[in-house]
């Protein structure tokens, strides 16, 4: 009997490079995202991705579990960074910089769909290279604590979104990781735009 081993990866251990683009359009016919104007986040500490699956059973021919249906619905993303300035929750929750670059946040603020590319690399020096295709992103947490004497109370602001199937072609996630021998052709590119399957 044939078998195939699975190729040996290295264990995730960084995250960085952050890159948006917000999402132009989804529809049946495509999705297509303002790649001219995509936005850079510095000083990413951790993206934690939360998978949203459904799970459907049934029971036949008086056995418990006859068939099992598992569907990925989306993601729930933490996004933990070292800071973030006006100008990130601008274009990520939808609110406004005034002319005097005080950033505006109201009831009404309505945040854009956006893809979100980043890269993870992992301890047998190969890096995963990722995109997130349509997520929206909502208010996160914020502490304020006084400084202490001798000590440093490091705050640093969590941002939260959802991540959901594209109308165009129902794709949530794109990754590929550098040991892949046919990942040299794309990885160089791989954040100029939002990866189109080819």
């Amino acid at each position: 009997m044939a078998s195939t081993t699975m190729r040996k990866l290295g264990i995730r251990i960084g995250c960085k490079d952050i890159v948006f683009a917000k999402m132009l359009t989804d529809e049946t016919a495509g999705t297509t995202y303002d790649t001219d104007n995509m936005f850079k986040v510095p000083g990413v500490i951790e993206a934690a991705l939360t998978a949203q699956t459904t799970s459907e059973n049934i029971g036949a021919d008086d056995i418990a579990l006859y068939e099992v249906f598992n569907s990925l619905d989306g993601f729930e993303l933490s996004l933990t960074v070292a800071s973030i300035g006006g100008d990130a929750k601008a274009y990520l929750l939808g609110s406004t910089e005034d002319t005097k670059g005080v950033l505006i946040e109201k009831a009404s603020d309505d945040a854009p769909y956006v893809a979100m590319g980043f890269k993870s690399e992992r301890s047998d020096g190969t890096t995963d290279y990722v995109w997130l295709y349509k997520g929206k992103f909502g208010q996160g947490d914020s502490t304020y604590h006084t400084k202490e004497q001798g000590t440093v109370n490091w705050q640093t602001p969590v941002l939260t979104a959802t991540f959901i199937p594209r109308v165009s072609d129902q794709a949530i996630r794109a990754s590929v990781n550098t040991g892949n021998s046919s990942a040299s052709t794309i990885i160089g590119t791989f954040f100029d735009t939002v990866y189109a399957a080819q």
